[in-house]
């Protein structure tokens, strides 16, 4: 997946098709130099974060810096700002092209409208992250933002797994049953059928058999962070 992600970002390089983020709004002050302390600490926490996407024999290639890279929040006041201007501005930020080799893949965003209002976003290209991969960083970040700023910085969870050890899994006896686990959810299912126009609109591909999982999850913040 990642190849055929890196073989698009190089034909469209200046798209932001592959962008991928989550967003939350919040309702209280944000301590920039806590937020900056926290993005910091999420930084040598999660190697991903830090790291840079480059091509070896025509493959994409993460190249991760040192522990003590410096990752700062991005952050733009919007003091007059309607509804509508600020969901635009998150947009805005949400699809800007990343230049993945010099700059990496990662970014994290605070939109302020007010002094107790504004909107965290982390937005990440598709190639070393998704949906789920971002919605654990922002939790992870809040907490160690809410630590941070309760001066209980000591009480750090410390990750026991890194992305090197789970890329030793690719070979081993796990992967394979989770390869069987995942014939046994897909074999025998029709493939889907190509686009076909219906009442003068495009219908995406459908297939036959139902999705085990149909609907989107939704959930709610702890109303400490609001």
């Amino acid at each position: 997946m990642q190849q055929v992600l890196w073989f698009l970002y190089k034909m469209v390089p200046t798209s932001g098709a592959f962008n991928i983020g989550v967003a939350l709004r919040g309702r209280s002050a944000i301590a920039l130099d806590v937020l900056a302390a926290a993005v910091m600490v999420t930084a040598e926490r999660h190697p991903p974060v830090r790291t840079s996407i480059t091509e070896m024999d025509g493959k994409p290639t993460p190249v991760t810096a040192e522990h003590g890279m410096t990752t700062t929040p991005s952050v733009r006041n919007l003091p007059s700002a309607t509804d509508e201007e600020l969901r635009r501005a998150v947009y805005v930020k949400f699809i800007t092209v990343f230049a993945l080799r010099e700059e990496g893949a990662f970014r994290f965003v605070l939109l302020g409208r007010a002094r107790i209002e504004s909107v965290l976003l982390i937005r990440g290209h598709h190639i070393p992250t998704d949906a789920t991969s971002n919605t654990v960083l922002m939790g992870g970040l809040l907490d160690v933002y809410d630590r941070l700023a309760h001066n209980d910085g000591n009480t750090l969870f410390t990750p026991t797994a890194t992305y090197a050890g789970e890329a030793e899994l690719l070979p081993s006896d796990r992967a394979e049953r989770l390869e069987r686990y995942r014939r046994g959810l897909y074999d025998g299912l029709l493939a889907a059928e190509l686009p076909q126009r219906a009442n003068g609109a495009d219908r995406g591909p459908r297939c036959a058999a139902q999705p085990r999982y149909r609907h989107h999850a939704t959930g709610r913040c702890p109303a400490k962070y609001f």
